[in-house]
């Protein structure tokens, strides 16, 4: 590979990582906006017309705030939480900042999906539903701009080349010692005899 192509590359790999870090950081600003709307303003999304009308074409449970005010302040909690966790990785400058809230957003997202497929009745609910919709588009967004595969948001990537990078290096340490060459088992007689010939 020629040195232009050698920096092409990395000015792309760069320009990956900085729209993904952007992408964080707008979605660390819009769930601090989500956190505050459920704690003051619970019409605009938590009850809203929007989890009414997921109710309604999905059968899912329409949960008010005021049935269960302290339930809903602890997922407000939650959610400013990963907030912050989204602004501070998105004023990291390492790629691997940005996989975590991929990372986060994908695993919450699958999980209240299963909850809301498998046990709707139970575990399912408008709102769930909507905040994993949004969560899986956050997934891959960062995913799509930051050139991430699944394996590496999920950090496995790293983890089988650390255990490559292990059973090499073990392999090295074990390895069996060279044998001597012709000219090094040769006696020391011979070895007189090359430098300063035979004495009688």
């Amino acid at each position: 590979m020629s040195f232009s192509s050698s920096l092409t590359q990395e000015r792309n790999n760069t320009n990956q990582s900085d729209r993904a870090r952007y992408v964080v950081l707008a979605k660390g600003m819009l769930d601090g906006m989500v956190a505050l709307s459920i704690m003051f303003f619970p019409a605009v999304i938590y009850d809203g017309p929007v989890a009414a009308v997921i109710s309604k074409f999905t059968g899912l449970q329409f949960i008010y705030r005021d049935a269960d005010p302290g339930g809903a302040y602890a997922i407000a909690s939650l959610v400013m939480g990963c907030a912050f966790a989204a602004i501070s990785a998105g004023m990291s400058k390492h790629e691997d900042a940005y996989k975590v809230i991929a990372t986060m957003n994908g695993v919450f997202a699958y999980c209240a999906l299963l909850g809301c497929w498998f046990s709707p009745k139970r575990y399912g609910s408008s709102v769930l539903l909507l905040a994993a919709v949004q969560s899986a588009f956050w997934f891959f967004l960062i995913a799509a701009v930051g050139g991430y595969t699944m394996i590496d948001t999920l950090g496995w990537r790293t983890a089988a080349d650390k255990l490559k990078k292990k059973v090499h290096e073990a392999k090295g340490q074990c390895a069996p010692e060279t044998k001597p060459t012709s000219a090094e088992r040769k006696p020391a007689s011979d070895k007189r005899d090359i430098l300063g010939g035979t004495h009688n």
